[in-house]
């Protein structure tokens, strides 16, 4: 990266175009800087950090996660439509709009969710809210995440008092095999008041 920097500093702009590693199950789908190799050499050299993220045939969402040169963009989609031009097919990319961050977050809370669950026996409500605001996602897209996951049939739960116990229906055969008495137990209503 020293090498480069005389071309930088004589307005050269350098492209780096690589992969990603593959996020760990917590990490959530949203790309972040860390998923790059040798992350910490490229990051700290470079002025300006994109990446993106294939959607599906054609949506591209970009994320700017470095930008020395002024304020970071907000996420935003790319979409790619074919066009015919006289007897020629074409491609464009068109702006799609910004990522509706919600939706993001609430789409990386059932990942983790499900992940999470993958992992373990089953964790309470409490317990998955706690961990997911480690990963900056609040409390009310971690309630709506469950309730979605809950009414696809992708996770089960029961109930202990007040307590709901998430866990993959595969996990449990049977819902009276949980062990309560090793649960925790919440200390703030407000956490269950949304189950």
């Amino acid at each position: 990266f020293k090498r480069l920097s005389v071309l930088k500093d004589s307005g050269v702009c350098v492209i780096f175009l690589e992969h990603q590693r593959k996020g760990n199950h917590f990490e959530g789908k949203i790309p972040k800087k860390e998923q790059l190799f040798g992350s910490q050499d490229k990051v700290a050299n470079t002025e300006i950090l994109l990446m993106l993220q294939r959607e599906n045939n054609n949506e591209i969402h970009l994320y700017q996660r470095k930008n020395r040169i002024g304020r970071e963009i907000d996420p935003f989609i790319i979409r790619i439509e074919d066009y015919i031009e006289g007897t020629e097919e074409r491609i464009r990319f068109v702006y799609g709009g910004n990522v509706e961050e919600k939706e993001t977050k609430k789409e990386e809370a059932k990942e983790l969710i499900l992940n999470l669950l993958l992992d373990a026996e089953g964790k309470t409500r409490k317990e998955i809210i706690f961990l997911l605001q480690d990963k900056k996602i609040g409390e009310k897209n971690t309630s709506e995440a469950l309730r979605e996951l809950e009414k696809l049939e992708k996770i089960d739960c029961t109930k202990h008092g007040k307590e709901k116990y998430y866990f993959l229906p595969e996990k449990v055969k049977k819902a009276e095999d949980i062990q309560f008495d090793a649960m925790p137990q919440a200390n703030e209503s407000s956490l269950l008041d949304n189950c």
